[in-house]
């Protein structure tokens, strides 16, 4: 589950997280691991 008004998109190369003013662009050749927050 994701925080309301976070933006998230993937393209070919990176990823881009938009976040009230924030705005990250991660390239995807840097992700090492990518693991899941479970809250119940």
């Amino acid at each position: 589950m994701l925080t309301e008004g976070i933006d998230v998109k993937k393209t070919e190369k990176e990823l881009i997280i938009k976040w009230q003013l924030a705005k990250f662009n991660i390239a995807l050749e840097d992700i090492i691991e990518v693991t899941g927050d479970v809250r119940r």
